[in-house]
């Protein structure tokens, strides 16, 4: 299976994905927490992208390993003078009432233009989980949601190495204004290169857990993010915070 890479860090382009990465992709938290979580997800998957990771992740994986359901918009292009649906806020909370969706992944663009309406906000307080991904969040707007009630994660990947992380907090951590921190899986063998100003930069390297689509590194088989994190100021080192 090909897939886009987001071209966050240059032009997009198709990377490979094997059965083997895919598999390991399936073992990570970002999907078992996913199927293990009660009550069930009837996830909202309506605005992502079926040919990017997240879309992979949402749409398909977590539908072959166990959530209750996934909710995209009704199939709209059946003659050729006709267009799909267009994502935009309103027809995604439109589409997450219709279909009884419980939870939703959404990219950060469109927690920006919910947070101006109260209506919006509302009805995300409703929701057991919105998940953010392809981008940061700032303080200023996760903080906004979170205090007024808005269930608020974020998960962190890449089409070159997959969702490595945690999507929830541990039994142990429920800080809610945690929102924007991470927690690597034990499945990745994270390599940190400190970059002098207390961030360091995330390197994820090849293992027999966590199969690559991409290598890049000189040195090791692994794969250079360009991501930069700085360590949580209390908390376990492999919790970090995108930059």
């Amino acid at each position: 299976m090909y897939l886009h890479s987001s071209g966050s860090t240059g032009l997009p382009k198709a990377i490979p994905e094997t059965h083997l990465a895919i598999t390991h992709w399936a073992a990570f938290p970002s999907l078992t927490e996913f199927r293990d979580h009660i009550p069930r997800f009837r996830i909202g998957a309506m605005a992502l992208p079926s040919f990017h990771t997240l879309g992979i992740y949402m749409q398909v994986l977590n539908q072959l390993y166990g959530v209750e359901s996934c909710s995209v918009y009704p199939p709209t292009a059946l003659a050729k003078n006709l267009l799909p649906i267009t994502p935009n806020p309103d027809n995604i909370l439109d589409h997450a009432r219709r279909t009884g969706s419980n939870m939703l992944v959404v990219v950060p663009a469109l927690l920006q233009a919910w947070s101006q309406s109260p209506d919006a906000v509302d009805f995300l307080k409703t929701m057991e989980k919105v998940c953010y991904s392809g981008g940061s969040v700032t303080p200023k707007l996760g903080d906004l949601l979170v205090s007024s009630g808005v269930k608020l994660y974020s998960i962190y990947g890449g089409t070159e190495f997959g969702a490595p992380t945690h999507p929830f907090p541990s039994k142990t951590d429920r800080d809610v204004m945690d929102w924007a921190w991470q927690r690597f899986s034990d499945r990745a063998n994270v390599r940190w290169i400190a970059q002098g100003d207390g961030t360091y930069e995330c390197q994820l390297l090849s293992s027999e857990t966590h199969c690559l689509s991409s290598e890049n590194l000189p040195d090791v088989k692994g794969y250079s993010t360009s991501d930069l994190w700085e360590k949580h100021p209390t908390k376990a080192v492999l919790d970090a915070q995108t930059m």
